[in-house]
C-alpha cells in the first residue's frame, strides 16, 4: 500500500493513496479531499504532488484539480467534460485533457 506524508498545520500526518480522492489547488496552496469527506490543508503547491503522484494513478485534469484515477466512476460528456467520482462529486476537466483521460483507460 503506497502512503504520503502531508504537512497538515505543522504535523506530518500519513495517509494512504487510497484515502485521497483528489487534490484541489489553492494558490501556492493544496487542498486534500479525503474519501472520509475530511480536508486537509498543505503549504506546497498542486505542481508538487502532480510530479509526485502522476505514476501513480493521478491525473491532473484541470488546472485546479489532480484527481486518483481510482476513484473515478463516470466519464460525462457536455462542455465542460466533467468526471463524477464514486462519492457523487463532479469535477470539471479541460479540454485539453479529454483525450489524455480517455487514453488512460485503454491499457
Amino acid at each position: 500500500m503506497k502512503k504520503i506524508i502531508i504537512l497538515n498545520n505543522g504535523a506530518s500526518e500519513v495517509y494512504s493513496l487510497s484515502e485521497i480522492e483528489y487534490i484541489l489547488s489553492e494558490g501556492c496552496y493544496s487542498e486534500f479531499n479525503l474519501t472520509d469527506r475530511r480536508k486537509l490543508t498543505s503549504s506546497k503547491p498542486i505542481g508538487y504532488y502532480e510530479s509526485i503522484l502522476s505514476d501513480y494513478g493521478f491525473i491532473r485534469i484541470h488546472k485546479r484539480y489532480l484527481l486518483n484515477l481510482e476513484h473515478l466512476s463516470v466519464i460525462m460528456p457536455g462542455n465542460p467534460l466533467r468526471v463524477k467520482l464514486k462519492s457523487g462529486e463532479l469535477l470539471p476537466v479541460t479540454k485539453y485533457k479529454k483525450l489524455e483521460i480517455y487514453k488512460m483507460f485503454l491499457h
